[in-house]
């Protein structure tokens, strides 16, 4: 008899060896689960971190163009009427010009003389506004520089009064 149990023991393991097989073949499909699902993840947050930022970077060149843009024309802007008000010998009317469609309406150009008045503008409300306490006029009174300035915004005045505004500003020598 004792014969026989060893028979039967060494042809079939113990049960504790075949749970513990088996514990240990599930815990390691659990865990190749658990590594090829965060794998995947992963995969998936670098490709989306990826992808935001190409598109962050195509705005921001976006942005970026369309500033340069609209700078470019605030600059030709500045320049034309330098040029009609040293053609002229007397400063351009701003309001026929918005009337006749020469300006984009979001932009309000003015032009200030020597003593810092407003004598040309999109609205009659600006007309004769006082600038002369705003630091651009002092720049550009004591500085030949003739480049156009970008101030800091502040609040506008006129038409724009208490508007967020930005200036961008250039000196202009009279012809005479």
């Amino acid at each position: 008899m004792n014969h026989i149990k060893k028979t039967a023991l060494t042809k079939f393991p113990p049960m504790r060896k075949i749970a513990a097989f088996w514990i240990i073949v599930c815990l390691a499909l659990v865990t190749s689960v658990w590594i090829v699902t965060f794998n995947i993840i992963d995969s998936h947050r670098q490709n989306l971190r990826k992808a935001a930022m190409t598109e962050a970077s195509n705005r921001a060149r976006s942005f970026a163009e369309q500033a340069e843009k609209n700078i470019s024309h605030i600059d030709q802007i500045s320049l034309m009427l330098k040029y009609q008000w040293q053609r002229d010998g007397h400063p351009p009317d701003i309001a026929d010009q918005y009337k006749n469609g020469m300006h984009l309406k979001l932009l309000s150009p003015a032009l200030i003389d020597t003593d810092g008045k407003i004598i040309s503008a999109r609205s009659a409300i600006a007309m004769g506004i006082d600038m002369s306490d705003l630091s651009l006029f002092g720049i550009h009174k004591n500085s030949s520089d003739k480049s156009i300035l970008i101030n800091p915004i502040s609040l506008g005045r006129g038409s724009l009064k208490n508007k967020p505004t930005i200036r961008f500003t250039r000196r202009f020598d009279k012809p005479d």
